[in-house]
């Protein structure tokens, strides 16, 4: 099925309402099969959770536009949340293009790209959702809006995108291409898509306490009908009500997120594409902090280097910085 998006937003009513919905909506018409995430030998995940993989497209390129690791824990009431950008680093093709957001698409679909990030992150991971370019504004409108307080004035036009932003500083509601707005734009920020993702957590917590607040029936039908078109995952039907049971009860002081480690840098240091390069031991440190009971060696992730960057020497100064996660 061609699903796609560019939202990270719904993964919090995914967790929340989204996933409930499913209870009250007909079963998705989706693919429900054993995960085939890989264990790691060293460094056990925790058994309490349950870890997803969270990705959506852009409109205008079919790349993904949001990639994001989510560790669900309805044991300790947690959710953690690990940002990765899109224009990170790594070798999963022979071609010159290297970010992550294509990997998806080069590796023949979510199950390949789930097990990519799985080996080489030394991490588990269990399901993944895959959402629809629509699905952001779809779930807003139909949970009747979000309260955001807009940090700045925003404006911005992509003509080729089909992209205007166009929204004013202050507390405000924000519906469906509001939101996409809102959680689309970086050019006002100084560090551009590290602002963005700070922006979106943000939205995500505001979403999630819309969910909680404006919980009920119609509400959950209503986003049930735009998760049914518009998510692909391999989530069986009851695995989707259980977690549902247990994220509407978590409270949205307990979702922790973070980004991925790491620093931008140009092929050619002065010249040549933008990548993001995450930085190894920061990255390990920041697994071991929101996926990990016990540590993570340096030994187990990325034994085979696929985010070092090896072509670009700045790219593995980048990498091999013995710093930890500031």
């Amino acid at each position: 099925m061609k699903h796609s998006l560019i939202s990270l937003a719904v993964l919090l009513s995914l967790l929340s309402a989204t996933l409930l919905v499913t209870s009250y909506a007909k079963q998705p018409m989706l693919r429900s099969y054993t995960a085939s995430a890989r264990l790691v030998s060293a460094g056990e995940a925790r058994d309490s959770g349950t870890n997803f993989l969270i990705c959506g497209k852009d409109r205008a390129s079919g790349l993904l536009d949001v990639i994001m690791l989510c560790h669900f824990d309805p044991q300790n009431g947690q959710i953690s949340l690990l940002q990765i950008p899109r224009d990170t680093y790594a070798e999963y093709t022979e071609n010159s293009y290297k970010k992550l957001n294509g990997a998806a698409a080069a590796l023949g679909g979510m199950d390949a790209f789930r097990d990519f990030l799985s080996l080489h992150l030394s991490l588990p991971i269990h399901h993944y959702l895959l959402l629809d370019a629509n699905t952001l504004c779809d779930v807003v409108d139909a949970v009747g809006g979000v309260t955001v307080d807009v940090p700045m004035d925003m404006s911005y036009t992509d003509s080729a995108q089909g992209l205007r932003i166009d929204l004013k500083q202050g507390k405000q509601t924000l519906y469906g291409r509001e939101a996409e707005q809102f959680v689309r734009f970086r050019a006002g920020y100084t560090n551009a898509d590290l602002g963005r993702l700070d922006a979106q957590k943000q939205f995500l917590r505001a979403l999630f306490t819309s969910v909680k607040e404006k919980n009920s029936l119609p509400m959950l039908v209503r986003v049930g009908a735009v998760l049914y078109r518009s998510v692909e995952t391999d989530l069986s039907f009851g695995d989707s009500v259980r977690y549902a049971a247990n994220a509407v009860r978590l409270s949205p002081d307990a979702i922790q997120a973070e980004t991925l480690p790491g620093d931008a840098a140009r092929t050619g240091i002065d010249s040549g594409a933008w990548y993001y390069v995450l930085k190894r031991q920061a990255t390990i440190d920041t697994l071991n902090r929101l996926f990990h009971d016990s540590p993570l060696s340096a030994v187990d992730f990325d034994a085979e280097r696929r985010f070092a960057g090896d072509p670009y020497p700045h790219f593995v100064s980048i990498y091999d910085t013995a710093s930890a996660v500031s």
